[in-house]
Parts: structure tokens; C-alpha cells; sequence
């Protein structure tokens, strides 16, 4: 990636491409979460592009949890399969392999809302009228057959070419007749776009989602979250339940759908039929290509070179894979409207070498909470993050057989986001990051934010480093537990601004 011309997708093919269900067969890996991979396949039946939701769950969770996981997996499928609409990810198919579900849906090409955003901060009106009219359309169809989404916000959001916008990610919807908890009690929704009615454990109807819409509106106007976040989730909830309507800066139909759907009382939230009415004339000053310019950022499929280790650095990375996979670049062709991820993305120029100063590994410290098979949740991979900003580029060493590629080089002000990390109900309290230094001598930290970087601090790893030590496992406590899903956003602080330290991954443990 050139971090001054946009942000390419990072995705590893798989040998052997497997066959699922005797009909799709999986070729690159496009995304993952914690909890799961998203693959581009092809269905060999009909002979064209799918994606492909597969669940991975930890041998250490629990059966109930599991099962949780799986159920969820099964009613985002069966939320699809009511839904046929243009403004929503279509399902073609839920195949099993080894009792586990395989979701199997449209590939969609495009990017995601909070990618954009990430990158162009907001959005100016008349594209803003066309985001609006396709989620508008896409929440009525699922209000329609008595769905309710949950979970509106820019991930959840595809924008594509021809005026393209879908609403994904109905992993988390549920009838009107059911409750807004999990069954293990714990509330569902990004705090930022909850409803003030969910947030106090109310009961679940449609007009939730219109707050949340709402809330989305006013982050891609605005260009920041409507609840600035304090450090404290109960802080921002409280926010929403007792404090006023945040005030924007929005004119015209903008201003007033976001005034009309950000309305404390559901019942007097403006209709979606409504905001329809109203973006209609200014959504057709916006062309009939508005997202072009931002589908520029993503370059069309290539293969890559990963940078080769020297040759006297003879260890690696813990191995994260299973089997060997090589990196090639997917734009626009593969990003998908998935809970696991939107996509990979490369990390920086392709083929360049180590810079100069990166130290020998050495023995790898390691303590209980830091081992990589200890936790229920997967690792995050630095070069699988939804998207980054200055973050380096991509390393690749040969580590136990296999080739392993990390975040290379990162420095004060890299970044590292991952949306849709599922944490589901088994509760994380402690997070490690797998890293080395770059310069023995600097100082600094990681931070960990929820949604962006203004957003929740979660946990603070220290970066520093003892002469001839190589990579080493840093756990830390956060500062607060985490379960259901977030956008994890991280950030590098440190005191010089020459390259600082090289990142394998981020994982959270129980």
C-alpha cells in the first residue's frame, strides 16, 4: 500500500482450494474475526463468484457458547434467506462441512462505510442522500418480513460502483418478537449507535434501527461519532439515555433526516418512507456513479512478492496458519459485507526490504496469557486489518516451515483497524500483542481504542525492549472486559518518529 494513494486488500490463498459442501470451493481468504474466515470462492455448480462465511471456534470454548455461535451463524442465513432485495446482501446457499455452518452469499464489490470514512473523514450531501435512500430501502424490506437489524453502522454498510449500497451483516438481527439480550444476558449493538430504548434493556422493535441509521447518518456528515467516547461504554450508554441529542452541522434533507430518525421517543422517529421522500431529488444531483472516486483506492487484483528475511535471521513469528498461503492483492473484487471482516489490506510497498537496524531474534519471551493457543479468540493478524494508516509495510519471514508476514516498520502515528471483531459472550479480559523493536533504545506503547481512534481506551501494551531481545508476547489487562462485537482500532505512541517496531498480531484472552 502507498499510504498517500489508498489502501489495497490483503487476502492469502489457500492450498488445495477445499471443496465445501461438494459444490464451493475456497480460494482466498478475504477476512476474519475472531470468531471466523471469510472467504471468494466459486460455486463450481453454476460457475460463479461467492463468498463464503465459514465459523471457527476455539477448542476451548465452551459448549454453550459454541452453540451460540453456531445459532447465530444459522440466523443470519435464515435473515438473508427472507430477505430479496437489491439493498441487501443476497444468500444463495448454507452448505455443512464436519457439522459446522458454511454461510454462502454474494460476493460484493466495493468497499465498506467506515473504510471510506477511515480514509475521507465524511461524506458531502448529495452522496450522503444516496447512502441514505439505499440503507432506507434495505431496512424496509427487512422491517417488512418482521426483521430488525440491530447492528446499523458504517461496517455494516457496502458501497460499490452504479450507485451500489447494501446493509449486511444480519448475524445479529432478530424477530420483533424476541428479546434484545443474548441468552446469556449481555446487550448487543456498537454503544455508539444503540438505541436510547436498548440501551436501558427495552423492548426491541424497528424504530431501533432508525436511531442507529440515524447515528450512522450523522458520523458520515459529520465526520465523527455522534457520542464522543470517555473510556467508559456505560459512560457513553448513559450519554444516549440521559443526555440531549448531540447537535450537528447538516442542512437540508441531511439535516432533517438526521434530525427526524435521532428522536428519544421511537414512536415520533421520522419513516422511513419518509427520509426516502426526502433524499429523493438530492440523491439525483449525486450522478449516476457517486462512489466512484473512493472505488479508485482499490486497485484491481495482483500478485505480490512478500519481502524476504536476511539471511542470518534464521527464526520467525509464531506460526498463526496451518498450512502455507501466499499473499496477493484483492480490491475491488472482494469486499464483502461480512461480520468477520471487510478485507485485508496491504501494509505497504510490496517487494521493498527490511529497513536497516531490525533486530536478531532471539528467544521469544512468553508467559501463560500470551501463548497463542490459550484463548478462545482468534489472533488478529496485522496484515488482515480492515485498514491502516502509515502503518509500514509487509514483512514476510520463514517461520517453522511455513512463510509468516507482519506489520514491518510501524512508527508514532501507524494504525491498525479491525472491524467486526466478535467476542460473542466469552468475556475478554486481557489482550497480548506479538512484537519486536526495531530500535532497542525507543520507547512507547500500543493503544487500543474501540470504534476509532477517538474512541474507547481499552488497554495501553508498553513497547520497550532489553538488548538482543527478539519478538516477545506483551500481555496487558483491560481496562474493562469485553464481549459482543467491536471495531478495535490500534495506534502506536512512541518518542522518536524513525520506525519503532515490527507487529505480528494482536489477541484478547479470556
Amino acid at each position: 500500500m502507498r499510504d498517500d494513494q489508498g489502501v489495497r486488500h490483503l487476502v492469502d490463498t489457500a492450498p488445495g482450494h477445499r471443496l465445501i459442501g461438494a459444490r464451493y470451493r475456497l480460494e482466498a481468504t478475504i477476512g476474519h474475526g475472531a470468531m471466523g474466515h471469510v472467504w471468494a470462492g466459486t460455486d463450481e455448480l453454476l460457475h460463479r463468484p461467492v463468498a463464503v462465511k465459514e465459523l471457527r471456534l476455539s477448542p476451548g470454548l465452551a459448549e454453550e457458547q459454541a452453540a451460540e455461535m453456531r445459532e447465530r451463524a444459522l440466523r443470519e442465513a435464515r435473515a438473508m434467506a427472507a430477505l430479496n432485495h437489491p439493498n441487501t446482501v443476497l444468500l444463495y446457499d448454507v452448505a455443512r462441512e464436519d457439522d459446522q455452518p458454511f454461510v454462502v452469499m454474494e460476493l460484493v464489490h466495493g468497499l465498506s462505510l467506515s473504510q471510506l470514512l477511515n480514509k475521507h473523514g465524511s461524506l458531502p450531501p448529495a452522496k450522503l442522500a444516496v447512502l441514505a435512500d439505499g440503507v432506507a430501502a434495505a431496512l424496509q424490506a427487512a422491517h417488512q418480513v418482521g426483521l430488525v437489524h440491530r447492528d446499523v453502522k458504517p461496517g455494516n454498510v457496502l458501497l460499490g460502483a452504479d450507485r451500489l449500497v447494501k446493509l449486511a451483516d444480519f448475524g445479529m438481527s432478530r424477530s420483533t418478537a424476541e428479546s434484545t439480550l443474548t441468552r446469556s444476558g449481555v446487550l448487543v449493538g456498537t454503544p455508539a449507535y444503540l438505541a436510547p430504548e436498548i440501551a436501558v434493556g427495552g423492548e426491541l422493535g424497528a424504530n431501533a434501527d432508525l436511531w442507529s441509521f440515524g447515528a450512522m447518518l450523522f458520523a458520515a456528515a459529520e465526520g465523527r461519532l455522534p457520542y464522543e467516547s470517555t473510556g467508559d461504554p456505560l459512560i457513553t450508554i448513559s450519554s444516549i439515555v440521559h443526555g440531549p441529542v448531540p447537535a450537528h452541522r447538516q442542512t437540508g434533507p441531511i439535516g432533517e433526516v438526521i434530525s427526524g430518525l435521532m428522536v428519544k421517543d421511537p414512536a415520533r422517529r421520522m419513516p422511513l418512507l419518509e427520509v426516502r421522500q426526502r433524499v429523493h431529488d438530492l440523491a439525483r444531483q449525486a450522478g449516476a456513479h457517486p462512489f466512484e472516486d473512493y472505488l479508485r483506492d482499490i486497485e484491481p487484483p495482483r500478485p505480490i512478492t512478500p519481502t524476504a528475511p536476511p539471511s542470518d535471521q534464521p527464526t520467525a513469528p509464531a506460526a498463526k496458519r496451518s498450512t502455507t498461503r501466499t499473499a496477493i492483492v484483492l480490491g475491488a473484487a472482494a469486499v464483502l459485507a461480512i461480520g468477520a471482516a471487510t478485507g485485508g489490506f496491504l501494509l505497504g510497498r510490496a517487494g521493498e526490504p527490511i529497513p536497516a537496524g531490525v533486530p536478531q531474534r532471539g528467544t521469544p519471551t512468553s508467559s501463560p496469557t500470551a501463548a497463542a493457543d490459550d484463548s478462545p479468540f482468534g489472533a488478529l493478524e496485522a496484515e488482515h486489518a480492515s485498514s491502516g494508516h502509515n502503518a509500514g509495510q509487509l514483512g514476510s519471514e520463514r517461520g517453522e516451515g511455513e512463510p509468516v508476514q507482519f506489520a514491518s516498520g510501524m512508527k508514532d502515528g501507524s494504525s491498525l483497524t479491525f472491524d467486526n471483531v466478535e467476542f460473542g459472550s466469552a468475556t475478554a479480559t486481557e489482550v497480548s500483542a506479538r512484537l519486536r523493536l526495531v530500535d532497542s533504545a525507543a520507547k512507547g506503547k500500543i493503544e487500543l481504542r474501540l470504534g476509532g481512534p477517538s474512541g474507547e481506551l481499552i488497554a495501553k501494551i508498553p513497547v520497550s525492549s532489553k538488548r538482543g531481545e527478539g519478538w516477545k508476547a506483551v500481555p496487558v489487562e483491560l481496562l474493562r472486559p469485553l464481549t459482543g462485537r467491536h471495531t478495535v482500532h490500534l495506534s502506536v505512541i512512541a518518542d522518536e518518529s524513525a520506525p519503532v517496531l515490527d507487529l505480528d498480531w494482536v489477541r484478547f484472552h479470556r
